[in-house]
């Protein structure tokens, strides 16, 4: 599966933003950030390639955590939330939301944290 912030970044460059005031617009050609990443890895999409639910569906926050579920845990869907609405206002780069999503994905943090145990395999 492709990483949240690989999937953020396709999709800026797939379809348009929206204002931020939902996931995905109703027409499900625009979204904010998680939005445009949901659409671009095919979110309305099952495994096989089946629509899972009609274009005309509301996508929610567990829609989205459906595909990536460390978004779930905490706030941090909202947090990529306002921070798109930084990029939308000029404050903040789409690169810089990009930046702070893979700063927190699980291959990033795990590459950081190192249990104990990890430490003890690898001889350190």
């Amino acid at each position: 599966m492709i990483s949240t912030s690989d999937a953020i970044l396709l999709g800026s460059s797939m379809f348009p933003a929206n204002d931020g005031s939902q996931w995905v617009d109703n027409d499900g050609k625009s979204g904010c950030a998680l939005g445009r990443a949901f659409l671009a890895v095919g979110g309305y999409l099952d495994a096989k390639g089946k629509p899972r639910f009609h274009m005309n569906h509301t996508v929610c926050a567990n829609d989205i955590a459906a595909i990536w579920p460390w978004l779930g845990e905490g706030d941090i869907m909202y947090e990529i939330s306002d921070i798109f609405t930084e990029v939308m206002n000029g404050h903040l780069t789409m690169d810089e939301l990009v930046d702070f999503v893979a700063s927190r994905e699980p291959a990033a943090i795990e590459e950081v944290e190192e249990s104990p145990w990890q430490k003890m395999v690898r001889g350190a």
